[in-house]
């Protein structure tokens, strides 16, 4: 039951309008055609939406048109609305990046126009994305933030859809008591309000938390509530999403015909309304139907269905771009306020300089003048003459006084244009380096991925500057199908079987650090991405012997002096076998088994640089998982850190024997500890009373193998969501 359906909950909040909605498309045609300018773009806005269910090419269409006129006629609004309504439907076909990117530009008009129910719109949309990723957290701040715009403006439709959303998160924390009331509180709103279409998704809600807590029969009343009100509609789309949640319930109580019986008929509507999201969750759920009634030829057939779906709607490439597209919103609005502090600032130097200026002449003048009075009252006798030199006097200070003036408006001018010339700079080194960052966490792994596969384990990673030259990389490849050699009679491909999940997890420590290391580094994650995902590699020692080609192509070091590179260690782990290969380059693995250590020193050549033998195959490394076994993967960085009493280098001999006495204790206490080892080292003072800097990018991974052996389900929890 608890399966990847996302997508398909979230088909479910675009549909709050098409209830009669035929009706509605053949009055808003009409109406166009006598439109004229803003009326019209609100009309093509009104289409778009409509039609983002059911007609989703029509609805994109429909959208652009609303958008390049309103541009064209610089109607803020209507602009915005319509990069919202494009997001929605990039959104229904599970294509999120291309969502988000037209939230985010919707949302900056939005808040430019100082429009709160735009906002709250489009931030409510993003963070359905960001739950469908998995990302909670972050989808939690968006809801929050759209509950406080609807409670202070009483919006009692968007604030019946941010409870039903909040409650999906709590949903997904397995909290079914915060989750069901929030789902009710949703529902009494939308009884209220007599919004059928709302009413049905809170069905639906609180049939997943009622077959969360075991209330099979209460599941299913709540899920043929929702159908009865979804063909009343004629909203297929909606209908299909709940026909495969009662196939799943069936299927998880053994009552496999009927399971069947109703995913077939929510796949067949699928493919009608052309969701991707719902054929993945559909054909998922067909896949362990066919499998539980042994008809294995069928459930391949809906297995393939499955992968291609989801290739298309859960990419890494599409979770990386939404993490990059996120960082630069954010990183443009920070840059907009620096600017605005910093061109501030000028501003009242300029005015504090101009302002002395004054006030020194001033002085100036009042001294000469009282220097007059004070003369002219002492001499009267020669006041001719004195009045004569007095007035050359008086001429040559003003002259004096006036080119004061002149050289220090000059000074003032020089001072602003380098004020200027500094904070440009500053300005480009900053924005230069701190994108460099958010662009170089966004390539490391996701942490609840690695927590889910690798649950005990920790990662030391430390920067010496902002960005750096080490990092780790882990993925999990998908089970591939294994084919016999020969075709049968027919000429089709004889499955076999499928090949094993595998984990794969690097450290690797890049040529330099700080802004030079981190372009090494993003080489080094670009190739382990190409050769584990496409060309699909999966031997340590292929993997590395790839690697290496790959750098030396990427920085031309057949036909350019360049010598940079990099050392790491990989391994790969086959949970089905207990089975875990490692291959390195210049890197040690430390190994605990039955508490006693084994150190495999890697093979002593780095991947790109100069190479003493170009032809040199790697060594790959195998032992058994059939026992408890902890490893540790780290670069020289943690070794090489002078400190201590005399100021030396740590070395591998302390770290060794460090991990000795760590490796029995739970990992984030060993996470801890090495973390306050090396910074204990580091705080002695040198001869001149200052702690050591860092030296070097620090990186350790550690990974504890259980002797235990649980097998994971591939299925995620599923709930409903809502747009607005």
């Amino acid at each position: 039951m608890k399966k990847i359906v996302f997508t398909l909950l979230l088909v479910f909040y675009f549909t709050a309008g098409v209830w009669a909605q035929n009706q509605r498309i053949d009055s808003l045609q009409t109406a166009l055609k006598s439109a004229k300018a803003n009326a019209k773009v609100d009309i093509f806005n009104e289409l778009c939406w409509e039609l983002s269910n059911s007609a989703p090419k029509k609805a994109l269409s429909t959208g652009r048109q609303a958008l390049d006129l309103a541009q064209s006629q610089r109607y803020s609004k209507g602009e915005a609305t319509a990069l919202k309504n494009i997001g929605v439907v990039y959104q229904y076909q599970g294509n999120y990046p291309q969502a988000l990117e037209h939230y985010l530009k919707s949302l900056t008009i939005f808040e430019k126009l100082k429009n709160e129910p735009g906002i709250a719109n489009v931030l409510n949309n993003i963070g359905i994305i960001y739950r469908n990723q998995g990302n909670y957290d972050e989808a939690l701040k968006y809801y929050e933030r759209v509950r406080k715009i609807d409670e202070k403006n009483q919006d009692k439709t968007g604030l019946a859809s941010v409870l039903n959303n909040l409650g999906s998160i709590y949903y997904q924390r397995n909290d079914y008591d915060k989750a069901r009331e929030y789902y009710s509180k949703s529902l009494a709103i939308e009884k209220e309000l007599n919004d059928r279409a709302g009413i049905a998704i809170s069905y639906n809600n609180l049939g997943l938390v009622a077959f969360a807590e075991k209330q099979i029969k209460k599941s299913l009343e709540y899920h043929f509530k929702a159908l009865k009100l979804e063909e009343q509609a004629g909203d297929r789309t909606s209908m299909a999403g709940t026909l495969g949640y009662i196939a799943d319930v069936y299927q998880q109580t053994d009552e496999l015909k009927k399971a069947l019986k109703y995913a077939l008929q929510g796949f067949e509507l699928a493919e009608e309304v052309e969701s991707q999201a719902l054929v993945m969750n559909l054909s998922q759920s067909l896949m362990v139907i066919y499998e539980g009634l042994k008809q294995y030829d069928k459930a391949y057939e809906y297995q393939t269905y499955y992968v291609f779906a989801k290739d298309e709607v859960f990419s890494e490439a599409n979770t990386k771009r939404l993490t990059n597209l996120q960082a630069a919103y954010e990183l443009e609005k920070k840059q907009a306020e620096i600017a605005l502090l910093k061109a501030k600032d000028a501003r009242d130097e300029a005015e504090r300089v101009l302002k002395q200026s004054i006030a020194v002449g001033v002085i100036i003048v009042l001294v000469i003048g009282l220097a007059f009075l004070y003369t002219r009252s002492r001499r009267r006798k020669r006041v001719n003459a004195i009045l004569l030199k007095q007035r050359n006097d008086l001429r040559e200070k003003n002259e004096e006084i006036n080119q004061q003036k002149e050289e220090i408006l000059t000074q003032r001018d020089a001072i602003e244009e380098r004020n200027e010339q500094i904070l440009r700079k500053n300005q480009d080194i900053e924005s230069s380096i701190q994108y460099a960052k958010r662009i170089q966490e966004a390539i490391l792994p996701n942490r609840e991925e690695m927590k889910e596969a690798l649950p005990q384990h920790f990662v030391y990673y430390r920067p010496r500057d902002i960005v750096s030259g080490d990092f780790y990389w882990f993925t999990k490849t998908e089970p591939q199908p294994l084919y016999a050699d020969s075709p049968d009679f027919q000429g089709n491909k004889l499955l076999q079987g499928f090949e094993n999940e595998k984990l794969v997890l690097a450290a690797v420590d890049c040529t330099g650090h700080g802004v030079p290391g981190a372009f090494m580094s993003a080489i080094g994650d670009s190739l382990l991405n190409h050769i584990v995902f496409d060309r699909r590699l999966t031997e340590p020692a292929d993997i590395l012997k790839a690697m290496q080609e790959g750098v030396r192509k990427a920085l031309r070091q057949d036909e350019i002096a360049n010598r940079d590179g990099m050392d790491m260690g990989l391994i790969v782990v086959d949970m089905e076998k207990r089975i875990c290969k490692y291959a390195s380059a210049k890197s040690w693995l430390w190994l605990f088994q039955n508490g006693e250590l084994q150190e495999i020193k890697g093979d002593n050549v780095a991947i790109g640089g100069w190479q003493p033998d170009a032809a040199h195959t790697f060594t790959t490394h195998t032992f058994s998982l059939d026992t408890p076994t902890t490893i540790y993967m780290a670069s020289d960085g943690y070794q090489d850190q002078f400190g201590g009493e005399k100021g030396k280098k740590f070395m591998r001999r302390r770290f060794r024997e460090l991990l000795k006495e760590i490796h029995p204790l739970p990992m984030e206490q060993q996470h801890k500890i090495i973390e306050l080892t090396i910074q204990d080292w580091m705080n002695h003072l040198t001869p001149e009373g200052n702690t050591h800097a860092q030296v070097d990018d620090m990186l350790v991974v550690g990974v504890h193998f259980p002797l235990n052996k649980q097998r994971r389900s591939f299925r995620a929890k599923a709930d409903f969501s809502k747009h607005i």
